[in-house]
């Protein structure tokens, strides 16, 4: 991750938030008062989505029980026409 100064950060704001709206890595900005990290809303909102799914012990085993079938191919094809008229049953 890059890091600049508070200083830094002010002289090149725009460029800063310019470069993390256009999918450059998150930045770390070092303050006196605290750090801080400048990243893009979408990145924000992605990081957000990942704790809120992974906060429940059972639903992050089965998200990784998931990818782990995946990547064994252990994996069934259907298309979604079907499954609306399973649902529908």
């Amino acid at each position: 991750m890059k890091t600049v100064t508070f200083a830094d950060a002010l002289t090149h704001f725009q460029d800063l938030v310019d470069a993390a709206a256009n999918g450059a890595e998150p930045i770390a900005i070092k303050s006196d008062a605290g750090d801080a990290v400048l990243m893009s809303t979408s990145d924000h909102g992605a990081m957000l989505t990942t704790l809120h799914l992974l906060s429940s012990p059972t639903n992050a085993r089965h998200i990784y029980e998931s990818i782990n079938q995946a990547r064994r191919g252990d994996v069934e094809s259907v298309e979604l026409e079907g499954v609306a008229s399973e649902t529908d049953d």
